[in-house]
């Protein structure tokens, strides 16, 4: 009797089964790829520069990121309308751009101007090491914007074979040559290196 009354929606095909599998692995690998300076250049400064270096850089990193989460969340939401509306796709593509570079943009210039003043409530030491990497960070923010909405776009139309290239050349660059970058130029060549 109860079995009667329950609704079964229809089983998705093994096809079904396999794209999404497929698209999910892929834009998994392509968020990792993201993720991965991120996630790893912290550890790096700590290797390479030290605990004091690496406290300056994750209280720069984490003010920063903000600007990245600004464009990340105006991404996703094009991402779901675009779902929701795949024949809007490119007009809502072009508002989501405007959106999110009147975001970043006024952020970034908020963000350059009061760096020093500031990193300063965490110390002069913050504010004279990680100035010139929280500018370069939040400037940084600018261009990702852009990819962050080309990425969302492929994201719609199901196109990683573009998106897992461009992430992998826009993060695994940064974290490769950390290194030898933080040996030359420490936290400001870091910043000059995300920048580029």
């Amino acid at each position: 009797i109860v079995r009667r009354g329950v609704h079964r929606p229809n089983t998705p095909s093994k096809s079904l089964h396999a794209l999404a599998l497929r698209y999910s692995v892929g834009n998994h690998v392509a968020n990792l790829l993201q993720r991965a300076a991120g996630l790893l250049l912290p550890l790096i400064v700590f290797a390479s520069l030290g605990s004091a270096s690496s406290s300056y850089y994750v209280v720069v990193w984490s003010t920063a990121y903000a600007l990245y989460l600004a464009s990340s969340n105006v991404g996703q939401a094009l991402v779901a309308e675009g779902s929701r509306s795949p024949g809007r796709l490119y007009p809502n593509a072009s508002s989501a751009l405007r959106q999110s570079l009147m975001i970043v943009c006024a952020g970034a210039l908020v963000t350059v101007i009061a760096a020093p003043w500031y990193l300063g409530f965490f110390g002069g030491r913050f504010a004279s090491n990680g100035t010139t990497l929280l500018r370069l960070l939040a400037l940084g923010a600018i261009p990702n914007a852009v990819t962050t909405i080309f990425l969302s776009v492929h994201r719609v139309r199901g196109g990683l074979r573009q998106i897992v290239p461009v992430q992998a050349a826009t993060g695994l660059p940064t974290v490769v040559l950390a290194v030898p970058v933080l040996a030359v130029g420490g936290l400001s060549g870091l910043g000059l290196l995300w920048f580029a």
